[in-house]
């Protein structure tokens, strides 16, 4: 071991320092110790290829080199002690002079880190930590550090990026983006393609960055780590696939739409995550393949519903058309029938004839049927309809069945301890024959030859009367029949009449839970008579007692109803069983109106329909009528009743196997229904506004006329659509299966007519204000007691909403256009001065009025101070007690709607 002096430049440092850069502060200050001080330790070195390679001691080598040049001939050399050195003991002690050092840069330290392990390799991460009282982790970080490419730690070396920075950046290492960079190449005299791997990646981050020191500007982040992560956010989202929505997302062309949390993709091995914020995350997928294909598998999903959507209403059209098809079929089926039917009656009716001329020109004999004056209370009585009957179309009140007819009463007098009551047999209009009549005056005849001809008729003074039973046109039937009050005992009753050939005849009935045969002589029809144990009647055709349907059935909706009311024991039979149950198939939001209902009529021993329909829920019982019995023993039908069983054939008669013909048909028809749109391929830029020529009907249909009329029957314009690419703030209810209209015209007018009938009302109430107030202001002569009440209410409500609580010298332009001044020169005047002026013309001109216009002037401005002025939809009158000062009133007369 010996000390030489050796030129200070000629010295080389430790080939294993990784020490790259030193102050020049600390230099000098070396420098200035040595000169003054002399050197205090002498560095070590050895011999290496004929030059002195330095242990340590870097620093005072520089000083020496600056002391050289600063005085050449005092400071040629420098001392340096040599001696036998390992490259292992070499680099022992390049490292630990570095970590020892109180200015080591973070990577200077982290290269001093990496060369210890290179060196030590059965080191572990711990046992340096304790050496330089740090955490494991940070050791772990400086490693990872030094993992990031030369060009990204030479940022550090250079000052660029910190090495806290450098960390932020190791989320690319291993990845990278799609496409290249082409870049122009001075040495190759053109453009080149750079991958866009890791590296690039960084570097791209870095761009963001503002040199250290400067301002930030737009574009550029601060400095810092968190600038860095900002910085990393903008490369992730211009390289990478988002896997969320919103505006740290950005607005770009690539909006993800398939449900990232459901496809676990930002728990994926290939997703990264960044931070836009402090306290926001960002997640992006690294895998461009993966992410098209969930993206067209959603778009698939999407375009799938509309398709559907459109089929189902395709399918729906095709059925009804086939419905429409068979419901000709079975119309012509009927007309044909009937015209069979009219065949056959025509001789009957021909045979008749002459018999009805003969039978026309006699008044038949009086009819009474005598009944239990309980029967007269509960049935007769509420059905006379003699009040209604004088109205064209007027409803009749409930019907009442007596020998398998349904009758009304159409009046009463006294007859003995009681009372007589007229009654008209109820007749279908389809079924009657003969003409018909209303109660009203002809042309050409007064009413007292009209009400005289009416009181001659043979048949009654109501015969052919037309009627409405419910939707029913219905016709009174003559001649009249007189219901008086009996005694249960009385055995005989008269002048029955048949319900097949109209004869009367007479029969003895059975006596208390009895029955007989009873045969009319006229046509021999045969009907079975039975008296029950209460005392009650009943005479029926045989054919219905034995169960057996008629010969021959009419196609009549009308008359099979009369038939089922007049005849009690089929009425009975059709009656659904009580103990069937019924909640279960019940709409849900009926069920809590049907237990309501059911609950009522538990307590009532009549037997009810209304246990076993399907529509107790939602019916007010107005079609309920009596078929037989009295009092507990009453069964009651039904017009609107409908059974499990007769629900089960409607939803089989709705639905139908389309043939492929009349599918193809439809399709054709279904016009513009048959076409799905995609809406993300209509959009005229960012916002979600469509092309010209085309209406996203969802945010316009609640605004239109008639909507139902664009949903279910057009097929001029209207769409189904479905979105492959929502737009970010769209909800999910947004994102389903839409409607488009490529007829903006047809959108427009229905857009106007809605607007025109929402604004219909307020336009009619402020109209017949107005003329209210035109009449008070004409009539005014002058300012009586109620007109000064009229001012002073103006003044209370001077702050009150109106036209004048918002427009600049708005009272004063009001009175310059009553008074006709002239304000074209004070346009160009500022607001104080036009008042001004302003002010001088209108005194000037109320000087010229006399009392009585003046006084018509301040009570018209005083109601206009009063009057409403908001949205027209939501008109307000507000001087109706003003204007019932002076005994006007106002007439609200609303506008047509054209």
């Amino acid at each position: 071991m010996e000390i030489i002096q050796v030129d200070p430049e000629k010295v080389k440092d430790n080939s294993y320092q990784p020490r790259k850069g030193y102050s020049q502060k600390k230099i000098d200050e070396i420098a200035s110790s040595i000169e003054q001080n002399g050197l205090l330790e002498t560095p070590l070195g050895r011999q290496r290829d004929g030059d002195v390679e330095l242990a340590f001691g870097h620093i005072r080598r520089r000083a020496f080199i600056k002391l050289k040049k600063k005085s050449p001939k005092k400071w040629p050399t420098m001392p340096v002690e040599v001696r036998e050195i390992s490259d292992r003991e070499m680099v022992v002690f390049a490292l630990e002079e570095n970590l020892k050092r109180s200015d080591i840069t973070p990577i200077d330290l982290a290269r001093s880190v990496t060369k210890y392990f290179e060196v030590f390799t059965s080191a572990t991460e711990t046992e340096l930590a304790e050496k330089l009282s740090m955490t494991q982790g940070n050791i772990s970080n400086m490693k990872r550090v030094m993992r990031l490419p030369d060009e990204i730690l030479q940022k550090i070396d250079e000052g660029r990026i910190i090495f806290t920075m450098a960390r932020e950046l190791l989320i690319f290492e291993g990845l990278s983006a799609p496409g290249k960079e082409s870049r122009w190449s001075r040495k190759a005299d053109k453009y080149t393609d750079i991958p866009k791997d890791s590296k690039w990646l960084m570097l791209d981050a870095i761009k963001n960055i503002a040199t250290p020191g400067a301002e930030s500007r737009y574009g550029v982040h601060p400095a810092t780590v968190e600038g860095m992560q900002k910085a990393i956010h903008d490369t992730a989202r211009e390289n990478f696939k988002p896997l969320g929505t919103g505006s740290n997302y950005g607005y770009r062309s690539e909006e993800v739409l398939f449900d990232v949390d459901k496809a676990g993709c930002k728990t994926c091995e290939s997703s990264i995550k960044t931070h836009p914020t402090k306290s926001q995350l960002c997640y992006w997928c690294t895998k461009p393949k993966c992410w098209e294909d969930k993206q067209e598998a959603h778009k698939e999903k999407r375009a799938a519903e509309a398709k559907k959507k459109m089929e189902e209403d395709i399918l729906n059209r095709a059925a009804a058309q086939e419905a429409h098809k068979e419901k000709r079929a079975a119309e012509a089926k009927k007309k044909m029938e009937e015209d069979i039917l009219n065949r056959a009656a025509a001789a009957e009716a021909e045979r008749q004839a002459m018999a009805d001329k003969e039978q026309a020109a006699e008044k038949p004999t009086k009819i009474y049927v005598e009944v239990d004056n309980k029967f007269l209370t509960e049935h007769v009585e509420p059905s006379c309809s003699c009040g209604t009957i004088a109205e064209r179309g007027s409803i009749v009140k409930k019907p009442f069945a007596y020998g398998g007819k349904l009758y009304i009463a159409t009046g009463s007098w006294p007859a003995g301890d009681g009372l007589e009551w007229n009654c008209y047999q109820l007749m279908p209009k389809d079924d009657f024959k003969g003409e018909t009549r209303t109660y009203s005056v002809p042309k050409g005849q007064n009413y007292e030859e009209y009400y005289e001809s009416l009181r001659n008729d043979p048949n009654g003074f109501y015969h052919g009367m037309l009627v409405k039973r419910g939707k029913n046109d219905c016709v009174l039937v003559g001649p009249k029949i007189s219901f008086v009050a009996k005694s249960i005992s009385q055995e005989k009753l008269a002048n029955w009449r048949c319900g097949k050939c109209n004869k009367y005849f007479e029969f003895n009935p059975p006596g208390e839970g009895s029955k007989a045969l009873v045969e009319c002589p006229g046509c021999h029809y045969e009907y079975v008579t039975y008296r029950r144990d209460d005392g009650v009647l009943f005479c029926i055709p045989k054919h219905n007692y034995d169960n057996k349907p008629p010969k021959v059935k009419i196609p009549s909706a009308l008359l099979s109803t009369v038939e089922r009311q007049a005849e009690p024991t089929i009425s009975q039979e059709i009656l659904p069983s009580e103990d069937i149950p019924i909640i279960d198939s019940i709409p849900e939001e009926e069920r809590e109106a049907a237990r309501e209902r059911i609950k009522q009529l538990s307590d009532d021993p009549r037997k009810y329909p209304c246990r076993t329909c399907l529509s107790v829920g939602r019916c007010d019982g107005t079609g309920l009528y009596s078929v037989s019995g009295v009092g507990p023993t009453e069964v009651l039908a039904c017009d609107d009743y409908m059974g499990k069983q007769d629900a089960k054939k409607v939803r089989e008669k709705a639905t139908l196997k389309v043939p492929p013909e009349i599918m193809e048909l439809t399709k054709e028809k279904a016009g513009s229904r048959a076409e799905v749109l995609d809406i993300n391929e209509l959009r005229a830029g960012s916002y979600g506004d469509l092309k010209q020529g085309y209406v996203l009907l969802d945010n316009e249909i609640n605004k239109m006329d008639n909507p139902k009329e664009c949903l279910e029957t057009c097929t001029k314009g209207f769409h189904y659509a479905f979105d492959s690419k929502p737009l970010p703030w769209m909800t999910e209810k947004e994102t389903k299966v839409s409607h488009v209209c490529t007829n903006p015209k047809c959108v427009s007018k229905k857009k106007a007519a809605y607007t025109r009938s929402l604004n219909a009302n307020g336009q009619a109430k402020k109209k017949a204000e107005v003329a209210a107030i035109k009449q008070v202001v004409s009539s005014t002569t002058k300012l009586d007691h109620a007109r000064m009440k009229v001012i002073i209410d103006c003044l209370i409500h001077i702050d009150r909403y109106s036209s004048f609580s918002y427009l600049d010298n708005n009272e004063a332009n009001w009175f310059a256009g009553k008074l006709k001044i002239d304000t074209k020169d004070l346009l160009s005047d500022p607001g104080h001065g036009k008042t001004s002026k302003l002010r001088v013309r209108i005194f000037e001109k109320l000087d010229t009025l006399a009392e009585e216009e003046l006084a018509k002037l301040i009570l018209e401005f005083s109601f206009a101070r009063l009057m409403f002025a908001g949205d027209i939809k939501e008109y307000k009158i507000l001087t109706t007690e003003a204007l019932s000062w002076m005994g006007i009133g106002i007439n609200i007369e609303k506008e047509r709607v054209k």
